[in-house]
């Protein structure tokens, strides 16, 4: 175990539905998106797009992730579909990959690998 982990709850894996991320606001206001990946597979991200730190959202209707701040879009893995780019040659980084476990049936995030999201009003 590392220094800064610190291991929070964010749900019983009956609270999540297979393939559908379902965003789950942490103590101190960080956000991340949990998915069931497989019957017992579940994967963590992080709400916070990789350009300027706004909180993405999921639309189910595009089936990706999308900030509202300057238009970026990530797939569900958290690849980076399209958006603005800081250097012309290269996309944005993919959202991060939050580390989880299953103990005693809830399911757990490291918060210490979670940065907070930036909240943008309205």
């Amino acid at each position: 175990a590392q220094a800064t982990d610190k291991w929070v709850a964010v749900g019983s894996p009956a609270d999540f539905v297979l393939n559908e991320p379902k965003k789950v606001t942490l103590d101190g206001g960080a956000a991340v998106f949990v998915t069931r990946t497989a019957d017992k597979t579940f994967a963590a991200i992080t709400a916070k797009c990789t350009h300027h730190g706004c909180s993405v959202n999921w639309h189910d209707d595009d089936k990706q992730f999308e900030c509202p701040c300057h238009g970026a879009a990530f797939a569900k893995d958290g690849k980076n579909i399209h958006g603005p780019r800081r250097n012309p040659t290269e996309g944005l980084k993919p959202l991060a990959s939050i580390p989880l476990r299953q103990q005693g049936g809830s399911l757990q995030v490291n918060l210490g690998a979670v940065a907070p999201s930036v909240v943008i009003p309205g």
